[in-house]
C-alpha cells in the first residue's frame, strides 16, 4: 500500500493555481494551491480500500492511514524553488518529505480532549512546513483556520515561546474554564481567528508547522473515506 501511494498517486498537477497570502500581525506566509494533485480521484479510490485506524501517537482527532514518508517527494521537488522562496527567503535549497498520511477527522467533539478543541502547533521547528490537501467532494466540510493566542499575542510557537505559552494556557483555563465541547470555529475569549481557508476538493494549504492552526471540523464525523472529511497530510523539512 505504501509503495503504491509513493510511486503512482501523489503526482503534482501541471495545472496548479497558486495563491500566496500573508496573514496575521506577523504576516506569516501561507500558500493555497487549487488543482493540486494530478489525479485526486485515484487517492480517493485507494483510500476507500485502505484501513484507517484511530491515532494514538499524537492528538489528531480521528483516524489515519499511514503512508511512506516519501509520498510527497515528487510534489516537494516540483515546488522546491517556490516553497524555498516563499517560506525561507530563498536561503534553503532543498526540501524533503518527512511525513505522509491520509486522515479522517472522525472523532466527535464531545469525545475529544480539551486540547483537541483549541488551536495547536505541530512542532517548534521553524524549518518544517505542513501540507494539507482536501480530498472530499462534499462542500459541507470546513477548511483550515489560523489563530492568535490573545493573552500572549503569539501566532506561532517556536522553542523560545513554548514554555511561556503552555503556562499561559493554564492561566486561561483558570480564567475562562475549559473549551466548550465543540471544535473551535472562529474567535473565542482565548483565541482570535486571523484567517480561514475554505475546504475545496483538490485544494492544498501549505504553512509553517509552528503556526497556531486548527481544522474547521464540522459536517459528518464519518470514519468512511467516501463520507468523512478526508485529507492528505504531510510535513516537509529543509534538509
Amino acid at each position: 500500500m505504501k509503495d503504491l501511494f509513493t510511486k503512482t498517486v501523489f503526482q503534482p498537477s501541471k495545472a496548479m493555481e497558486f495563491d500566496q497570502r500573508l496573514i496575521g500581525y506577523d504576516s506569516n506566509p501561507i500558500l493555497v494551491i487549487d488543482n493540486f494533485l494530478q489525479d485526486p480521484n485515484a487517492v480517493q479510490s485507494i483510500a476507500a480500500r485502505g484501513k484507517f485506524t484511530p491515532v494514538e501517537s499524537d492528538l489528531y482527532p480521528g483516524s489515519r492511514l499511514a503512508l511512506s514518508n516519501a509520498a510527497w517527494a515528487d510534489c516537494a521537488r516540483f515546488m522546491n524553488t517556490q516553497l524555498c522562496n516563499i517560506f525561507f527567503a530563498g536561503v534553503a535549497t532543498k526540501l524533503t518529505s518527512c511525513f505522509a498520511a491520509l486522515s479522517l477527522s472522525s472523532l466527535p467533539a464531545d469525545k475529544a480532549y480539551p486540547v483537541q478543541r483549541i488551536p495547536h502547533f505541530d512542532t517548534v521547528n521553524t524549518n518544517q512546513l505542513a501540507l494539507v490537501c482536501y480530498l472530499s467532494n462534499s462542500t459541507g466540510f470546513g477548511g483550515t483556520s489560523f489563530y492568535r493566542h490573545i493573552a500572549t499575542g503569539y501566532e506561532s510557537i517556536c522553542q523560545d515561546r513554548a514554555s511561556l505559552y503552555r503556562r499561559a494556557l493554564r492561566r486561561d483555563a483558570s480564567l475562562h474554564g475549559l473549551p466548550e465541547k465543540s471544535y473551535i470555529s472562529g474567535s473565542t475569549p482565548m483565541f482570535e481567528q486571523t484567517a480561514t481557508i475554505k475546504y475545496k476538493f483538490n485544494r492544498a494549504v501549505i504553512y509553517r508547522s509552528h503556526m497556531l492552526h486548527s481544522g474547521d471540523i464540522n459536517g459528518d464525523h464519518s470514519n468512511h473515506p467516501a463520507k468523512g472529511r478526508l485529507t492528505a497530510n504531510g510535513f516537509i523539512r529543509v534538509e
